[in-house]
């Protein structure tokens, strides 16, 4: 046998020719620019995109969040990652690293009518209502978590049963607010179709598709991006450690 008959490869299409004698068929496998093909035609291809964001300023990330003086939601366009025609089969979080926010230096505390007021040494980037864990004190009464009321960007106050005290420097203490960081991943940049807003902060968290979307995003006629939507309960400009990775799963025509 001609092995030339059965096997062709070309520099522009390459293929494999297959034929069975017994049961009279043939068959032509190619390569196309992105995938085999069967007799010509592009054969059912399923793959997966993988995307990473990182907190501010993490390195080897393709995306990052911003530093900003705000705790407002930030939008991230990861790109036309779904091709034209193709269906969206899962789309899946997975944090590869803790999302923890910074520990801030706190200048001094003073406490008066059972109110604690701590003022620190740079811009503390809390909202009120956060939980903050208070360390290093040399006043002990002051450690602990406490959920604190802002009053300036340096300046914040928390309930502490204590006898009165005036400005006291104490630079050895930190303050360091406990992270919630929630997000989701659409088709858009507002609303999500494929992961509803969920914590991703937690160290090999994982979120997924199938718990808040039910397949509904048809195919479209041109490429489809991805969006993905996070808000934290601190500044962005604390939010300074962590990377969330998003695969995209489809399958193409």
């Amino acid at each position: 046998m001609n092995l030339s008959q059965i096997i062709r490869i070309r520099m522009a299409k390459p293929f494999l020719y297959l034929f069975s004698k017994d049961y009279n068929v043939e068959h032509a496998l190619g390569a196309g620019p992105t995938q085999f093909t069967h007799k010509g035609i592009a054969c059912t291809n399923v793959k997966t995109v993988k995307k990473t964001i990182g907190g501010v300023g993490v390195a080897d990330c393709d995306f990052n969040f911003k530093t900003a003086a705000n705790a407002n939601e930030q939008v991230i366009d990861l790109g036309a990652i779904v091709p034209a025609l193709a269906r969206v089969l899962d789309v899946k979080t997975f944090t590869r690293e803790v999302f923890n926010s910074k520990s801030i230096a706190i200048a001094s505390w003073a406490v008066s009518s059972n109110v604690c007021t701590i003022v620190t040494s740079v811009a503390h980037g809390l909202v009120t209502g956060n939980s903050v864990v208070i360390a290093g004190m040399t006043e002990a009464a002051c450690n602990g978590t406490h959920s604190v009321t802002v009053t300036n960007t340096t300046t914040f106050t928390f309930s502490l049963t204590h006898a009165d005290a005036t400005t006291t420097a104490d630079a050895t203490g930190t303050a360091t607010p406990t992270l919630t960081l929630v997000a989701e991943v659409g088709n858009s940049s507002s609303g999500h179709e494929y992961i509803g807003s969920t914590t991703i902060k937690a160290a090999n968290a994982i979120t997924y598709m199938a718990t808040d979307h039910d397949m509904t995003v048809a195919p479209a006629a041109a490429a489809s991006k991805v969006y993905v939507a996070a808000t934290p309960n601190v500044f962005w400009a604390n939010v300074t450690s962590g990377k969330v990775e998003v695969y995209v799963t489809y399958i193409e025509v």
